[in-house]
């Protein structure tokens, strides 16, 4: 999981901070020294990753899962904020240049691993355990072969979305707009559970379907638009001293704590 989906993570961050530059005779306020910072704060997420899937394959270290849990919110907001911020910073980027881009750092290493499983699974299936081959569905192009590849999907369609709105409505409004409909999107997301939104589960044939996608997708989104809110007011946020330095370090801390708390574990986090 963590060489997937937050190495994958990783490269979509890194790729939208890599665009930020000078935009109307404003400094972007995101130095190396802030991305290092950044990059900590993605370093201990990625453990994060590591602990959640290795705690949870044995009962007797299931309880250690809570430790993990705030890296996919973390990873969430982290792109999605740093896609909005990049796209106020780069008005005249073509969209169509940002998609590509992001399908060749996203979803073309999601399609390698997902076709690498299947091969790996196949084999195991004919030559060690005498199982018949699972046919291939469409639900494999979102869903994956494996569990945890369903976040590389749903970050990169999360990111097209932060993309699009930058570019045509975001920066037209003022921050103390955006920020209050931002997060009462993330309320509102937060309060419907998956099991209102009806979704017909659609079966790859090996236990995974296209609503086990949803699912996660959905408990993921309220913080899509937490990063939508943080994005627009980095400007600001960034303004202050040493701010952007400790900003990224207080998201994780944030989210960490939310983790912990056993009323959010089950619906706010993964």
């Amino acid at each position: 999981m963590a060489s997937v989906s937050a190495g994958g993570i990783g490269l979509a961050c890194r790729h939208s901070t890599g665009g930020i530059a000078k935009s109307a005779g404003y400094e972007s306020p995101l130095t190396p020294r802030h991305m290092q910072m950044l990059d900590v704060a993605r370093l201990f997420a990625a453990i994060g990753i590591i602990i959640l899937h290795i705690a949870s394959l044995d009962k007797e270290t299931a309880y250690l899962v809570h430790l993990g849990r705030f890296a996919v919110p973390f990873f969430t907001i982290a792109a999605v904020a740093l896609t909005v911020y990049s796209s106020g910073n780069n008005p005249t980027k073509s969209l169509l240049a940002y998609m590509g881009s992001r399908i060749l750092r996203i979803y073309v290493p999601f399609l390698f691993w997902t076709f690498t499983y299947i091969a790996f699974r196949d084999f195991k299936y004919r030559f060690v355990t005498n199982q018949p081959l699972v046919p291939l569905n469409w639900p494999l192009l979102v869903v994956g072969s494996a569990h945890h590849l369903w976040f590389l999907p749903f970050i990169l369609m999360a990111t097209f979305g932060a993309a699009v709105a930058a570019k045509y409505f975001l920066f037209r409004l003022p921050t103390s707009v955006v920020i209050p409909i931002s997060l009462g999107l993330a309320l509102a997301a937060f309060c419907v559970p998956t099991s209102e939104l009806h979704i017909s589960p659609v079966s790859d044939g090996d236990g995974l379907t296209f609503q086990y996608f949803m699912s996660l997708a959905w408990r993921a989104l309220p913080m899509a638009f937490v990063g939508v809110g943080l994005g627009r007011a980095w400007r600001e946020l960034c303004s202050l001293p040493y701010i952007a330095t400790l900003a990224w370090m207080g998201l994780l801390v944030a989210v960490l704590s939310l983790a912990l708390m056993p009323t959010f574990n089950d619906s706010l986090v993964l």
